[in-house]
Order: C-alpha cells, then sequence, then structure tokens
C-alpha cells in the first residue's frame, strides 16, 4: 500500500515522532510510506529525504516560532499541489490542524480514498491551550482551536486516538465506536535499548553522582513540578543530578532563577538518538510529571516508551493512561499529581536501589512484549487493509 501521513509539527517534534516510527514500522511490512511534517526553518522550499525507509517531505511554512504548528494556510494549499499527482491508496492525518485537514480532505475527494484521523492532544477548549502562557491571546484564539480540533473528526473513515479519553470525546461528538480504535504510542526498541550503567556514566563523565535523575521532554506543562521536587530531594541526597533533556531551555518560563543557576541541573537539548541512548543508560530513575489537567489525562507523552525501550525505572503520577501500564506492570513508582508527593516517590526509590533492576527489566519485558512500534503498527495496518478494501467494493 502507499501510505501518506499528514503533519502539523516540525520534523522530529513532537507527533512528528508518532508517524514516523509507526510509518518506519510500516515499511518493513512492505508498504510505501510518505510523511509531510513542517520544515525547520524553510519558508519557501520543499526538501524530500529518506529515512530509516520512510519517505519524508519537509514542506516550506510562512510562520515562525509556535505558530509554525499547522496554521499557515499558504501551506496547506503548497502541500495540495505538491501532493494531488502522487497515488496513494490511504491518508492517515494526525490531527486537524489547517496544514493537515485542508490537504487531507482535498485528496479523500479528487483521489477517491480512506482517511484516517489521528487524535493525540486535548488541544481546545479545557486542554492544552490553558496551560500555554500569553493567557488573554489564548483564550481568543481558544473557538479558532477547538473548531479545528472537533468539527472534521465526522469526515474520517477510522479514527486513531492516543487514549481513552480521547476515545470518549470522538464518541461524544458522534462518531462511531466501531470505527474508534485506542492506539497508545509505541516504544523505539530499536535504537534505544538498555545500556550499562557505570559505563554510560564513565564516557558522560557523570561517574561522581551517586543518583542521576532525567526528565526529557518538549512539552513543559509540568517543569515547576520537576524542579520544585528535585529541590526536596536533593535535601536527602545531595550529590545527586537531575539531567534535563529535549527543549533546548526548559527551564526558561520559570520564575525562580536559582533553578537556572543549580549545579546539579543540567540541561542538555535535543540529542541525537545515540547519545540521547547513552544518556539513558547514565540514568537511575527516569521523571513522568502530569498534573491532573485534561490535557495530561488525554495525552501519552511518548517520552515514557523511550523511558521503557532503555529499560529504565519510571516515577510518575496517578493521571493519564501511561498510569495504568505503570502500575499494572510494576515499572516504578506513582503518586498525586503535586510536587511534594513527587519528591516523596523519588525519595522512596532512592531508597530502594535494589528494586532499580527489577522495574528496569519489566519497563524493557513490556516494551518489546507489547508496545514495540512493530507491535502497534500492527492495529494501523489492519484498519488499513480492511478501508482498502472496502473502498474496492464501492
Amino acid at each position: 500500500m502507499n501510505i501518506l501521513m499528514l503533519n502539523h509539527n516540525r520534523i522530529w517534534e513532537s507527533t512528528f515522532n508518532r508517524a514516523f516510527y509507526f510509518g518506519r514500522s510500516l515499511v518493513k511490512f512492505g508498504h510505501n510510506v510518505i510523511v509531510v511534517t513542517n520544515s525547520q526553518n524553510s519558508i519557501f522550499s520543499f526538501k524530500e529525504f529518506e529515512h530509516e525507509g520512510v519517505k519524508i517531505i519537509e514542506t516550506p511554512d510562512l510562520l515562525w516560532g509556535k505558530l509554525r504548528t499547522g496554521w499557515d494556510l499558504i501551506n496547506a494549499l503548497r502541500r495540495i499541489s505538491y501532493l494531488k499527482s502522487m497515488h496513494f491508496d490511504i491518508i492517515h492525518a494526525f490531527d486537524c490542524r489547517p496544514t493537515v485537514i485542508i490537504p487531507a480532505l482535498y485528496l479523500k475527494k479528487s483521489l477517491k480514498i480512506p482517511l484516517v484521523i489521528d487524535w493525540a492532544d486535548w488541544w481546545g477548549k479545557g486542554g492544552a491551550i490553558e496551560l500555554r502562557n500569553h493567557k488573554i491571546l489564548n483564550k481568543l484564539f481558544e473557538p479558532v482551536e477547538t473548531f479545528f480540533e472537533e468539527n472534521f473528526r465526522k469526515y474520517a473513515d477510522y479514527t486513531t486516538v492516543i487514549s481513552y479519553l480521547l476515545k470518549d470525546r470522538a464518541v461524544n461528538l458522534g462518531i462511531n465506536q466501531r470505527s474508534i480504535r485506542v492506539i497508545f504510542h509505541g516504544c523505539d526498541t530499536e535504537t534505544i535499548f538498555p545500556l550499562n550503567k557505570a559505563e554510560a556514566r564513565k564516557k558522560l563523565n557523570f561517574s561522581d553522582y551517586k543518583f542521576i535523575l532525567l526528565f526529557s521532554g518538549f512539552v513543559l506543562y509540568d517543569i515547576e513540578m520537576v524542579t520544585k521536587a528535585f529541590d526536596l530531594v536533593l535535601q536527602k541526597h545531595p550529590n545527586t543530578l537531575l539531567l534535563l533533556t529535549g527543549s533546548a531551555n526548559p527551564l526558561q518560563n520559570l520564575n525562580n532563577d536559582q533553578w537556572k543557576k543549580n549545579k546539579n541541573i543540567l540541561t542538555l537539548g535535543f540529542l541525537p538518538k545515540e547519545k540521547y541512548n547513552l544518556v539513558l543508560g547514565a540514568v537511575d530513575l527516569c521523571l513522568l510529571p502530569l498534573s491532573d489537567t485534561l490535557a495530561n489525562q488525554a495525552r501519552y507523552p511518548g517520552r515514557v516508551g523511550d523511558y521503557m525501550a532503555a529499560g529504565r525505572p519510571i516515577i510518575s503520577n496517578y493521571v493519564g493512561d501511561t498510569r495504568i501500564i505503570i502500575e499494572n506492570n510494576n515499572l516504578g513508582i506513582l503518586t498525586k499529581p503535586d510536587y511534594k508527593s513527587f519528591a516523596e516517590g523519588i525519595i522512596k526509590a532512592l531508597r530502594e536501589p535494589a528494586s532499580f533492576e527489577t522495574w528496569g527489566l519489566n519497563a524493557r519485558g513490556i516494551a518489546e512484549r507489547k508496545l514495540s512500534f512493530d507491535i502497534l503498527s500492527k492495529d494501523f495496518e489492519s484498519i488499513y487493509l480492511t478501508l482498502s478494501r472496502r473502498n474496492l467494493q464501492i
């Protein structure tokens, strides 16, 4: 099958990773996959290249910063012009912002092929938009975000969602339950794998620390929970290092400058996969802070898959569907969603270093047996094949 995946993020950010890694597995199954995503900075030129078997097309976008996330209508029209002469058997739209849904609906109609729409975040009213800075602007923009998030779901031939809460929301919008499937984000068990902790620390010059914690992510709703909890952890374990990866400047919006100057906090930013895997191999505990918000209840942070693939224990909160995975498979410790409880969970874990190996083995085991991208991609393939056969009969 020729599969088109449309995404509104810049390459290697957020939902692009969901599209790419599922696409990589589908290529292994014998399919041709194209992932269309936003260029990091081009405003004029398209860029095509292949990575691990997946063809990636970066499209130019006239907007900048946080606006370069699917809102450029010219980008949407350019995508249509670029793609309309190509042959596809199915379209998978990842969320419904204009640069995704406009070309998706055009190609669905013009090529007479099925459309699958994925839902991976609660963007609009009550969700992620409530957690961003610039509260007044976000309030004004909220109806637009909510309109695009909800209004076009009905045109999907099938709906994939990342969480059970988003499934319920889709049902409440009138989408037939039989055409919805929950598919969690997967674990990249190929390029992320367990490493010897002592050797990894030696390579990174981290051998002098007794404990090392990691928070990784581009979504920083709960970075303050991490820093406040870490302050309490340092009171008990002063020779502890906190590593921050993903965002280039995760502490920039915090009011307290002491965290930015704390020598026990090291920001590494975005890392190539090999270096990122080395960092994962060096840590004792991986942190997944989730305050009790609609946005967190609805999402399934991709980094939890990295933590599991690396075979590292996870400290998180009783929020969202990731709690089910962590609790049911004994992958670490869950706490109430506040910084004091989060700190208590970390400190409790650090008192039980003998449990690190058990939690880590459990994490890698569930990643390999049930949550790898190769395994979860079979659900995507099943949906595509069913829709394709149905389309041929019409």
